[in-house]
């Protein structure tokens, strides 16, 4: 995890808490690195600082870098919203889920309210903008205090982790305020981890294996088809949504470009600028 500090005050070391998330406990932490069950303990607690190779040692064997272990790595709201402000500025991955969110809620992008030099210098007013449209990243069920980072490795950047982190907080938020009961549905019984791994498994496992898979994918399919007329339709789109609309009837007049993902991912590329 990488704190989300709120005060932007000193944290206590993160050794317990990196430790729990391993699933060790003090007396398996304290073996792996050599050190005694008591010493952990008092490093925990504060109540003694490892020496700077000490750090090394358990920064190594925990998988994580000494500043974040030490709690030195940390964000304020105003470093977190000056993040989201840089990315919006760059065409990568954040830029757009920022774009993505901001127009599938029908919301003016920064470039067509304020002027490029005001938010490259984060003025005052484009602070303000983050903070009324972004503040969501910290309360409580979209991780209140902290940002969580699925798979922390030791060669990532914090810089890198964090934008990762947004991408995944900004992206679920925007598919939590636009979804319907038709969308919870079809997120519910389609999986396309299951759909690409019939692809990749296509190439290795038996037919009869197959075909299973095959009827599985089916059977959640026809689950959806006889329960779809029962579920409210779907609003009128808006917005980035009536962009999606349009070429998803052009996709379905010309079935042939349904199997080219690149013509998809041309349009999604291109959709929210």
């Amino acid at each position: 995890m990488i704190q989300y500090d709120k005060k932007g005050g000193e944290n206590m070391n993160r050794i317990k808490e990196v430790r729990q998330k391993m699933g060790l406990s003090q007396e398996e932490l304290a073996n792996k690195v050599n050190l005694s069950n008591q010493v952990i303990s008092f490093y925990e607690s504060g109540k003694r600082t490892p020496k700077e190779t000490t750090w090394q040692k358990l920064a190594n064997y925990l998988g994580v870098s000494v500043p974040y272990l030490q709690g030195k790595e940390k964000y304020t709201p105003e470093t977190i919203y000056k993040i989201l402000n840089n990315s919006y500025l760059l065409d990568d991955a954040l830029s757009t889920e920022i774009k993505l969110y901001l127009k599938s809620n029908n919301k003016n992008l920064p470039l067509e309210i304020f002027s490029y030099n005001s938010i490259k210098n984060f003025v005052p007013e484009v602070k303000d903008y983050w903070s009324n449209n972004f503040k969501f990243i910290f309360k409580e069920n979209n991780f209140a205090r902290t940002v969580v980072v699925h798979g922390i490795y030791r060669d990532e950047t914090l810089d890198v982790r964090i934008r990762k982190t947004l991408i995944q907080v900004i992206e679920r938020k925007r598919r939590d305020e636009t979804n319907t009961p038709i969308g919870k549905m079809m997120e519910k019984y389609v999986n396309f981890d299951i759909t690409n791994f019939l692809v990749e498994s296509s190439k290795f496992a038996s037919k009869k294996d197959l075909l299973d898979l095959i009827t599985i994918i089916q059977d959640k399919l026809e689950i959806i088809k006889s329960n779809i007329d029962k579920l409210p339709a779907n609003p009128e789109p808006t917005g980035i949504y009536e962009k999606y609309n349009d070429i998803f009837k052009i996709l379905l007049k010309n079935k042939d470009k349904l199997t080219r993902d690149d013509k998809i991912q041309d349009f999604l590329k291109d959709a929210p600028k």
